[in-house]
């Protein structure tokens, strides 16, 4: 008597092969979702990756940000003069700039002041009690650093607790600051000076989250340059006033305002040093939108900001990118 084979259904195929199928179809699932979960957890470290660096890699940067800053000098920033668009970019920026379009200002000018300007009002700069340094001095400056970003509510990433800022002089009043705060985060800025006031000219913020669309690269050139602090100090004063800034990728325009607020003294290494505290607000519209708000403590005697605390919240088309940092100097002389 022959074995019994597998009872076959009508017009189909045996029992047991349609159970293996069925079988094939789990593990098929299951592969795919293996493969999901492993291609999610690769792009979630993708896009989270932090690569803080090391002081001798920033005295590396620097070199090369002195070398190129020798090479292509960033000069004539100064608000109310000519200014070489292809110089107040600065050399590390890439990517042709086009000219920011011609503002449209308010009557009686830019800038203006809740205070009226020390030039016009004859008053002593007494309210300065130690002798200012308009440029800081070159080198490469080390900040304790606490804080965090995001993009579309995801990547979330802290800082390291120590990142540099390099000092570069591109003129005699004009210099250039590189701050690393991770490979994947820098920013560059262009300041310069004159009798009263600190401009800020261009600013380059580099955020890189993985992929073309998280990677971004974002150069405002002010028109006209803002400025950061007036002479003389003076608790209370406030000021304010509109910019535009132009590329390829787009136009954004916006306005400012800062208030001087206090005055006091801080604690840098082993040295208590007088600061002065601005305040700064930034809205920005357009091509870029969102606001900045920025806390910033300049020491007249070393002329570079010994602390600083940034919230920032910005769009640009479906991206959104978070962040809140303070960063604080540990110490008055920057390496070489």
């Amino acid at each position: 008597m022959q074995a019994s084979r597998g009872r076959e259904i009508e017009g189909g195929e045996p029992m047991a092969t349609e159970a293996s199928r069925h079988g094939g179809r789990l593990r098929a699932v299951a592969i795919v979702v293996l493969v999901i979960g492993v291609v999610g957890v690769l792009l979630f470290k993708w896009i989270t990756v932090a690569t803080p660096i090391s002081k001798s890699q920033a005295l590396e940067i620097f070199e090369e940000d002195n070398e190129e800053a020798g090479s292509q000098k960033i000069a004539r920033h100064l608000r109310g003069q000519g200014r070489d668009k292809s110089e107040a970019r600065g050399p590390r920026l890439g990517r042709g700039r086009e000219n920011a379009r011609e503002q449209t200002r308010k009557a009686g000018g830019s800038n203006s002041s809740s205070s009226q300007d020390p030039a016009s009002s004859g008053a002593a700069p007494g309210f300065l009690t130690m002798p200012i340094r308009s440029v800081p001095e070159e080198g490469v400056y080390t900040y304790l650093t606490d804080g965090s970003e995001q993009m579309n509510g995801q990547g979330f990433r802290e800082f390291p607790d120590r990142t540099y800022r390099n000092v570069v002089h591109t003129g005699s009043r004009s210099w250039t600051e590189h701050h690393v705060l991770l490979e994947e985060r820098q920013m560059w800025s262009s300041f310069s000076v004159d009798g009263t006031s600190q401009v800020l000219n261009w600013t380059r913020q580099v955020v890189e989250f993985g992929g073309p669309i998280a990677d971004q690269d974002e150069t405002f050139d002010f028109e006209p340059p803002l400025r950061l602090w007036w002479l003389p100090w003076t608790s209370g004063r406030t000021w304010e006033g509109e910019w535009t800034s132009s590329n390829e990728d787009g136009e954004s325009y916006g306005t400012y305002e800062v208030t001087t607020t206090d005055h006091g003294y801080l604690g840098i290494g082993d040295e208590k040093v007088e600061v002065w505290l601005e305040e700064i607000s930034f809205v920005s519209h357009g091509h870029i939108a969102g606001t900045v708000e920025v806390k910033r403590w300049t020491s007249p005697e070393y002329g570079i900001a010994v602390r600083e605390e940034f919230l920032g919240d910005v769009k640009k088309g479906p991206l959104t990118y978070e962040t809140e940092y303070s960063v604080e100097l540990t110490a008055l002389e920057p390496a070489r």
